[in-house]
């Protein structure tokens, strides 16, 4: 968007006081035009939510004039600003939006893609409840459009979030639902990811109620599905290395997350997931009195956690392992995270 220059007077005058009335003459596109620069202005200067108004202006504008398409498409980038620049509260109407619009195209994607954005907000939130809500209204109206993937996807996200929000008896069921939707479903690169995703779903909800068999299993057909992919083999490390633990074999433990981490940051995820991984080695170390190795540890994860690419830069990792990369962020708690912060360099 480029900067058309400031608002005029009070909001009720001059081109910034027009309504979306005024669109439906010639002058929709300059206005437009006025109401770009000025959100770009707004944004600029961490104005996002009086930016909020403006944006719902230009949705229906181009909604109206243009295409539905294009208006999702514009609130889509824009709700992504919103969160990048900290306002959840602009981002999730600036998704709701996008979500509309999208709807309003009949696009499964372009919906499956706004209320994951919306529902990762709550997550990032603790508000659990809201994430799953998010995510069942969306797996229904992915459903009515015949998009059974995206629709499984969305009730995998939502077992993962019961899983990590305590509500683990709940988790089970949105996993079974998601096998039955994916039950015969014709096999591509995306539909493998997703097959992977509700597999390592469901290890990672059988590692915390530690059944162990129930694990091991959901953890071979993961690794068929992850085959030799090396961003999802690290995924199938980290949950067997939770499973040493359990056993109490801390060599395979340290060795399995290693190798995590190792995968991890060479698909690009070092600030969310490696750091994880290299955190709990260091803490593990700590525990067994190896203060040196222990140290270390806890300064390699603290120089990948600060000064690594953020989580998510890689758009296409990012929405191949969502929403593991929230729940990772999550497992390293404030005490952890501000250790991390005395030991960076």
């Amino acid at each position: 968007m480029s900067d058309q220059g400031p608002m005029t007077g009070s909001g009720h005058d001059g081109p910034a006081g027009h309504s979306a009335q005024s669109g439906k003459a010639a002058g929709w596109k300059e206005r437009c035009d006025v109401l770009a620069g000025e959100i770009d202005r707004l944004l600029r200067s961490g104005a996002g939510g009086q930016a909020r108004a403006r944006e719902a202006e230009l949705f229906e504008l181009l909604r109206v004039h243009s295409s539905a398409r294009l208006a999702a498409d514009t609130m889509h980038t824009l709700a992504r600003h919103h969160y990048a620049a900290g306002d959840a509260a602009s981002a999730l109407s600036a998704f709701r939006d996008a979500r509309a619009g999208y709807l309003e195209v009949s696009d499964a994607d372009g919906l499956s893609e706004a209320d994951r954005g919306a529902a990762l907000i709550h997550a990032g939130a603790f508000e659990w409840g809201r994430a799953v809500a998010v995510l069942h209204e969306s797996a229904g109206d992915l459903m009515r459009l015949g998009a059974t993937e995206q629709a499984a996807r969305a009730h995998i996200s939502a077992a993962a979030f019961r899983t990590v929000g305590g509500r683990i008896s709940d988790a089970e069921p949105e996993l079974d639902t998601a096998d039955r939707l994916l039950r015969g479903m014709a096999t591509t690169d995306t539909a493998r990811d997703t097959l992977f995703v509700a597999a390592i779903t469901r290890a990672r909800l059988a590692v915390f109620r530690h059944r162990t068999q129930d694990a091991e299993a959901a953890l071979v057909r993961a690794q068929t599905a992850a085959a030799q992919d090396t961003l999802l083999t690290a995924f199938v490390d980290d949950q067997r290395a939770q499973l040493a633990l359990q056993r109490g074999d801390l060599s395979a433990y340290l060795e399995l997350l290693e190798q995590a981490a190792a995968k991890f940051q060479e698909q690009g995820v070092g600030a969310s997931m490696a750091s994880v991984e290299v955190a709990r080695i260091g803490l593990a170390l700590e525990q067994q009195g190896d203060r040196v190795r222990a140290e270390h540890a806890l300064r390699r994860a603290a120089n990948l956690y600060f000064n690594s690419p953020p989580a998510g830069a890689d758009e296409a990792v990012a929405a191949r392992v969502t929403p593991y990369l929230v729940v990772a962020n999550l497992e390293l708690d404030r005490d952890a995270l501000e250790r991390l912060a005395r030991l960076r360099s």
